[in-house]
């Protein structure tokens, strides 16, 4: 199977794109602080490593926490593994849902027909997130990219070039294996020279807008406290509280 990175690459960031234009630049801000993170861990393994072995730890803790509540004698089901491209796939997956997940909750864009205030887009912010989308879609790809080479993975593992597909159809047994092979790879990637340390230093930037433009922090003589605004190119909207409906006034009958 042969995929063409290029035309790969133009729906992905095209379809990001599209999200964020209906999301909006401030619930995009999150996910490119998050995928900076993640590519900043690829700048550095050692942090890679220890974050997987956080996760790691966190599985064996509930998982023994299961076995003392329910009585089980198994061992841990399973453990991650910092050298797997697979690993961080599924953790870039968790990461765009976890984004998804805080954005919404932080900043709500509709009012789930409950009592509240929930924040329209504005042009200014559609075009804003659009173009933050079409970032974050290029950061997916080329952190999936890295994730297969496994270049900058801890260990440094060799690239993997096979994904194997087990089971069979009525059309007859499948083959073992299936070679994917990707064509028109760009020659520069998101690792090379200074590249990754400026998206980096980018996605903080874009996180401290973010952060800047929807709290802040007041302080009076009778103390200190957060309160919450509308960023740059969202408008509140209020939602109230429906009214009962008053019954319809009886009308007497002749008589």
């Amino acid at each position: 199977m042969v995929i063409d990175w290029m035309l790969l690459t133009y729906v992905i960031v095209g379809f990001f794109a599209l999200l964020g234009f209906f999301r909006g630049w401030w619930k995009e801000a999150i996910t490119t602080f998050l995928l900076a993170f993640l590519l900043l861990l690829l700048q550095r393994p050692d942090w890679a490593q220890a974050v997987v072995d956080f996760l790691n730890w966190i599985i064996a803790s509930i998982w023994q926490l299961v076995v003392q509540l329910f009585g089980l004698t198994t061992t841990v089901p399973f453990q991650l593994d910092a050298t797997s491209a697979g690993t961080w796939i599924m953790i870039l997956i968790l990461v765009l849902v976890f984004s998804i997940f805080i954005s919404r909750l932080v900043l709500p864009s509709h009012a789930y027909r409950i009592p509240g205030q929930y924040y329209a887009v504005s042009i200014i912010g559609r075009v804003l997130g659009l173009l933050l989308g079409a970032l974050n879609g290029f950061l997916v790809l080329s952190l999936v990219r890295e994730y297969l080479d496994g270049r900058a993975l801890p260990g440094g593992v060799a690239p993997e070039t096979e994904i194997t597909i087990a089971g069979g159809s009525a059309f007859g047994p499948a083959a073992t294996s299936v070679s994917i092979q990707a064509v028109n790879l760009p020659t520069v990637t998101i690792l090379d020279s200074y590249l990754p340390w400026l998206i980096i230093g980018l996605g903080l930037l874009i996180f401290f807008a973010a952060l800047k433009t929807r709290v802040r922090l007041l302080r009076s003589s009778a103390g200190s406290k957060i309160e919450y605004a509308s960023p740059y190119g969202y408008r509140p909207v209020a939602v109230e509280r429906a009214k009962p409906a008053r019954p319809a006034p009886e009308v007497p009958g002749p008589g």
